[in-house]
């Protein structure tokens, strides 16, 4: 039998390696036996090869069969219909085809491919939380997405001005040890990269905290990092964001879509409304838990100034106008809230200095005396001690010589 040489057995570039649920797909492979493609591979029997094998990404056999000759001698397909509720895949779990080819000279040639199965639609962009929000007393959890396994990741938990004193560092480690510790970072892989996550401890004073993500993807590449904050509030708080809600949030947006407000983004917009109170005339220190009553009014003011102007930049990135034969589509929203985000501001600037100075004067002693002191004279007696019938006439002389005074 004359030497043969390797052969070649591979996909096609027609073959997609990203397939969708609930689709007809169709895998195309080839079998030759020389690279310049020239002399196909005939089976022995073509009604037993070439056959196939799809299996999912756990190793269970979906489906087998014989594939079919396609467009030109060499080449074969399969067809296959994902079903609706086929297991989408990640970085390490994938499907898999396998062909299996037998000429008449009992030659075996064998193809692997592996491919990918997602959603026939794909989902709107989920919003990135840049701040976290949790109860005093209580704890939450941080995540940090990655499109690999990275060499080194470390997060640390940091009280706001205190860089030196972090208050929690976890540390990644692979594999993930079988009994976690306190300071372990989880691992999930998600979709096309994975998911690390720490359970942060129970935080008892509230303030501002940062989640810091030390990250380097391989072991040449440069450290990067990435951050989130961490607002720890209490019932007064909580208080302040449900009235501000029921203003800003009439229409009770679903959350998660892009529109919608989060509590993070509330408290964002709490802070930033209480910096404005705060540098009004005359200046103040309030905080969230220490605003005067007087002024919670003009805090949500504030605040809702901050929020519509955070509304009016999404609305500004997502209008459009579309100008056609027969049609015209413009959407717009924004621009019904630039006069109302004047009237707000002009509320708090015509309110705020007024109700600031009554607090002040209210709050102050009614005047104050301010007085040269007197020099001593002499003439003036002051009483400096007791003298009992006890106290001889000596311990009497001490008593007044310890005092200054001579008497002869």
């Amino acid at each position: 039998m004359p030497v043969q040489s390797p052969g070649l057995q591979a996909t096609t570039q027609e073959t997609s390696r990203v397939l969708k649920r609930g689709t007809l797909e169709t895998f195309f492979f080839k079998f030759f036996y020389d690279e310049a493609e020239t002399q196909p591979v005939s089976p022995l029997d073509p009604q037993t090869h070439p056959n196939f094998r799809i299996l999912d990404p756990s190793g269970a056999l979906l489906q087998d069969g014989i594939a079919v000759p396609a467009a030109a001698p060499g080449i074969w397909r399969v067809a296959w219909f994902v079903p609706i509720a086929a297991e989408l895949t990640n970085v390490n779990r994938r499907y898999r085809l396998q062909t299996n080819m037998v000429d008449a000279n009992f030659r075996q040639f064998e193809t692997s491919f592996e491919f990918d199965v997602v959603e026939s639609a794909i989902p709107a962009q989920a919003p990135e939380l840049q701040q976290l929000l949790t109860f005093v007393g209580q704890g939450t959890r941080a995540q940090f997405h990655n499109t690999v396994r990275p060499d080194f990741l470390q997060a640390k938990i940091i009280a706001r001005g205190r860089d030196n004193a972090p208050l929690y560092i976890a540390n990644w480690t692979y594999p993930i040890p079988a009994v976690p510790g306190p300071n372990t970072i989880y691992e999930i892989p998600i979709g096309t990269g994975y998911t690390y996550y720490i359970d942060t401890p129970a935080f008892y004073t509230m303030g501002e905290y940062t989640v810091i993500w030390f990250v380097r993807d391989f072991p040449q590449s440069a450290q990067d990092m990435e951050m989130q904050n961490i607002e720890v509030v209490n019932t007064s708080v909580l208080q302040l964001m449900t009235k501000l809600r029921m203003f800003i949030d009439k229409l009770q947006k679903k959350l998660g879509i892009v529109y919608a407000y989060r509590n993070e983004e509330i408290i964002a917009y709490l802070n930033q409304g209480l910096g404005t109170i705060n540098q009004g005339v005359p200046p103040t220190y309030y905080t969230l838990t220490s605003i005067p009553s007087p002024i919670e009014s003009l805090l949500i003011t504030a605040s809702l100034y901050w929020g519509l102007i955070a509304q009016r930049i999404l609305y500004a990135e997502t209008n459009f106008d579309f100008t056609g034969q027969t049609v015209s589509i413009g959407y717009n929203p924004g621009s019904d809230l630039d006069g109302m985000i004047d009237r707000l501001n002009t509320a708090v600037e015509s309110q705020l200095r007024k109700t600031k100075e009554g607090i002040v004067r209210a709050t102050s002693s009614v005047g104050f005396i301010a007085t040269r002191p007197a020099k001593y004279r002499s003439g003036l007696i002051y009483k400096v001690g007791n003298i009992d019938g006890s106290q001889t006439g000596n311990s009497i002389f001490q008593l007044l010589s310890s005092y200054g005074i001579l008497v002869e």
